[in-house]
């Protein structure tokens, strides 16, 4: 049954999940926690809603728009599908870790000289290692343990991830 592929996919499935999915939550939890408007109350609630939305819900749309798109029978037609349903629950993590930060840090690397990007990438983001560490861990065992997404968007048995291969 080719147990070697299914554990490279899967592998690659999690690297990618993880890749396009923690970077995203942490900068958009960021921006949730530190830049209150209108414009970003609205986009969170938004964002928010996404989480209530069941996987099973969105499966046969999901298949049509890979599908147009180019990306069913793809590993990226997996893990980005994986992605965005990972994407709104560390978006809300990141955003109470960042609102437990003092705002002070901010003010002070922005009287030092430091612009948005220099703040999050040189001040937040490294305070954020145990909520990084913990959304990489969970993210991955998730992909890993994914089967339902894995089973409508894999047709070709040379890409089948190891749950898929043991069913």
């Amino acid at each position: 049954i080719r147990i070697g592929e299914g554990l490279l996919n899967t592998f690659w499935i999690c690297l990618g999940t993880v890749a396009c999915t923690v970077p995203v939550a942490a900068m958009a939890g960021y921006i949730f926690a530190r830049y209150r408007s209108r414009v970003t109350e609205v986009i969170f609630y938004a964002v928010l809603a996404g989480y209530f939305v069941p996987v099973q819900m969105v499966l046969i749309p999901l298949y049509a728009l890979c599908g147009q798109l180019g990306l069913t029978n793809t590993l990226p037609g997996l893990f980005l599908p994986l992605t965005a349903f990972n994407i709104p629950f560390w978006t809300i993590i990141y955003r109470s870790f960042f609102r437990g930060l003092p705002g002070e840090l901010a003010e002070a690397a922005r009287i030092d000289g430091a612009g948005h990007t220099g703040i999050f990438l040189r001040i937040m983001l490294p305070l954020a290692n145990p909520a990084t560490a913990l959304a990489t861990l969970l993210v991955f065992m998730g992909a890993w343990s994914d089967y339902l997404v894995s089973l409508i968007m894999l047709n070709d048995q040379r890409l089948f991830t190891m749950q898929l291969r043991i069913a």
